[in-house]
């Protein structure tokens, strides 16, 4: 009888072995077994595997052995856990990881105890690893994502709001460039002094700036786009560049023999250059190297994937280098923001790579930052390859006459009554005829009134009740051949690329100085003249 027990016991038992042996292979967890000196009683293969190891390397080892191979102090993270669990009985989803070569594992921990029977010891902590990289990559790919949109609507949020202060004071620097320029050419014509008006022009004119350097990051800005390779942009600047770039340095060019040619306004891509050698140059108080490369490369699904941006195709690749002090993280996050800075007070206005952000998108471009502190920067600049290999198209350069009479009848049509008055006081004086108009509908009417005598248009880009394309269309209709000066604070979708390189279409960026408008409206009409 007693014999018959023994034999269900033990076959009981043996069942019992069988099935937490089988369980132990069936899952795709690691498991394993600590005795109250974290010494390894029971592991199985799953958790072998998560240290790359055989089962015999690891019954009964010590798992601190195992644990002193995960990131950050292993052993000290396990018995803060073991602490928990001799106190609560469990502890759930405390989180290992580990990083061998380029491959990070991570693991998810539930850990709980099982109490001796027949004595008051601690008793073994059983724990569950559970791999979970693919989460964790999931989760940190979200979230990356997250910040990039984050990065991408502060940036376009910025720029809408840089755009909108730029134009409301172009306004006002047009109503100020334009009678201290009626102011200076009254002056001349007396014989008085000019400095003190000559002073308020170049004063006004360096705010102008400032507002162009807003509407580039803004991707406001007038562009002139024409074939243009960037190697010879590049080649060109060497006098510009030289004079930038301290004795300290040591530059160099590295120029591909591959055909980059882009469609680009020549003078915004050496403002590129230049905004970048500078701000190399700056970094390398103590002197350096400085590289300039250009390249040929692809944007496909890795590269999008890696950055979180990009469109499909062929770039001609721009890369700025230098061995300078290099940023941390938060400053890269920050370095195309308007104004923010890293330069001493007085040395710098912050609008540099600004700039060169706003121009590089505006040209439908892409632009990436690689740097560490200690280790130099690069800037990486994308410009979208031309098609064909279309030859660069030698640009003909309009030679500009001094502001001379006419007698020619212009339509001014402008919403801004500063600006409409400075351009109607500043053309009459100047012997011309002058009919003005204070928004779209009336352009249209004044022009269908006086349509034989009207030689040239001038047109402000956005006006009440129809705009300045607008308003170009419908006069089209009934003089198809008449020219016309665009004015306009920034770049709109107003009006389109193929309206720009039509014949007789010009565009003149807001402020304008009278003297120049006159002179730029004179050669138009010379041209036009039989």
């Amino acid at each position: 009888m007693n014999n018959q027990i023994f034999r269900r016991r033990a076959e009981t038992t043996n069942q019992t072995i069988k099935f937490f042996e089988g369980l132990l292979r069936s899952t795709n967890d690691g498991i394993v077994v600590t005795d109250t000196t974290n010494n390894i009683i029971v592991v199985n293969d799953a958790f072998c595997s998560l240290f790359e190891c055989k089962w015999r390397d690891v019954i009964e080892t010590n798992l601190f052995v195992w644990l002193e191979q995960l990131d950050g102090n292993g052993p000290e993270q396990w018995t803060r856990l073991a602490n928990t669990v001799y106190r609560e009985g469990f502890c759930h989803n405390e989180h290992f990881r580990k990083t061998a070569g380029s491959c990070v594992k991570y693991f998810s921990v539930n850990a709980s105890l099982v109490q001796h029977m027949d004595s008051m010891e601690r008793g073994i902590i059983i724990s569950i690893w559970s791999d979970i990289t693919t989460i964790k990559n999931a989760e940190m790919e979200q979230k990356k994502l997250k910040e990039q949109l984050y990065h991408s609507q502060k940036m376009e949020s910025i720029g809408k709001l840089a755009g909108g202060i730029a134009h409301d004071f172009n306004n006002i620097l047009m109503a100020i460039i334009g009678y201290a320029d009626l102011l200076r050419m009254e002056a001349e014509k007396k014989g008085l002094s000019i400095n003190s008006v000559q002073s308020i022009i170049q004063s006004s004119e360096k705010a102008a700036h400032l507002t162009k350097s807003l509407l580039a990051f803004s991707r406001k800005q007038l562009l002139h786009l024409k074939p243009e390779n960037i190697n010879d942009i590049i080649a060109g600047m060497s006098v510009i560049t030289d004079g930038v770039i301290n004795k300290n340095i040591e530059y160099t060019r590295k120029l591909t023999d591959k055909n980059i040619s882009v469609m680009a306004d020549s003078a915004q891509i050496e403002q590129i250059i230049i905004n970048l050698v500078t701000n190399a140059t700056d970094a390398m108080p103590a002197g350096g190297v400085l590289t300039i490369s250009t390249d040929v490369t692809e944007i496909d699904d890795t590269f999008i994937s890696k950055n979180g941006y990009g469109k499909h195709g062929k770039y001609a690749l721009i890369s700025v280098s230098d061995t300078g002090t290099g940023m941390d993280a938060d400053i890269r996050e920050r370095i195309f923001e308007p104004f923010f800075t890293t330069k001493e007070f007085g040395k710098g206005t912050g609008l540099g790579l600004s700039i060169v952000y706003g121009i590089v998108k505006q040209h439908e471009g892409f632009i990436n930052v690689n740097s560490e502190p200690g280790r130099g920067t690069t800037v990486n600049i994308f410009l979208p390859l031309m098609a064909s290999a279309e030859q660069k198209k030698t640009a003909q350069k309009e030679t500009l006459v001094a502001p001379e009479k006419g007698a020619e009848t212009i339509l001014v049509a402008e919403d801004n009554n500063d600006t409409r008055n400075i351009i109607q006081e500043a053309f009459r004086i100047h012997g011309y005829n002058m009919i003005t108009a204070s928004d779209g509908e009336d352009a249209i009417n004044k022009f269908k009134e006086n349509m034989n005598d009207i030689d040239l248009l001038i047109l402000d880009v956005k006006m009440p009740k129809k705009n300045g394309n607008e308003v170009f269309q419908e006069i089209k209709k009934m003089k198809n051949t008449i020219p016309v000066v665009f004015l306009t604070g920034f770049e709109d979708n107003v009006i389109s690329k193929n309206i720009i390189q039509q014949e007789g279409v010009s565009f003149l960026q807001k402020p304008v100085l009278p003297t120049k408008l006159l002179t730029y409206v004179r050669n138009i009409l010379n041209k036009n003249s039989p």
